[in-house]
This record gives structure tokens, C-alpha cells and sequence, in this order.
């Protein structure tokens, strides 16, 4: 009964139907971008860090910061 609660309606016209239908797809949407940003975020990150790797050196605390303003933010 919990998981059919969100499903209901009071009136039973086909517009409630379609409205449901619209929030599902905008919460997958939302869901596939938070999912693309985490997957290029950590991308980032790796490559990032690789790349000093094969240098062996390391970031610091403010090459992170500089990482994340420049590199993820306008993501």
C-alpha cells in the first residue's frame, strides 16, 4: 500500500494519469544528469591524478580546490 500511495488520485480523469507520467520522466531525467555529473566529476578527478601519477607528484589541498573550481564546476 506504501508504494501504490504516490500513484493515487482523488479524481480519476486521464490528466492525472499524463501528470504522473510527466514527473516520471522529469525525475529521470534529473536522475541521468546527477548520474552523468558524478561520472565525469570522478573522471576528472582520476585523470587528474594519473597524470601526476606517471609525474610522481601528488595534488595538494589547493590544487583540488583549483581542480573543482575550474575543471567540474562548469559541469
Amino acid at each position: 500500500a506504501t508504494m501504490a500511495a504516490p500513484f493515487t488520485s482523488a479524481s480519476a480523469s486521464p490528466g492525472s494519469f499524463i501528470t504522473l507520467l510527466r514527473e516520471g520522466r522529469a525525475a529521470l531525467v534529473t536522475s541521468f544528469a546527477c548520474f552523468k555529473y558524478i561520472v565525469f566529476y570522478s573522471m576528472i578527478q582520476f585523470c587528474g591524478v594519473e597524470l601526476l601519477y606517471s609525474q610522481c607528484a601528488i595534488y595538494g589541498n589547493w590544487h583540488y580546490l583549483l581542480q573543482d573550481l575550474f575543471a567540474v564546476l562548469p559541469l
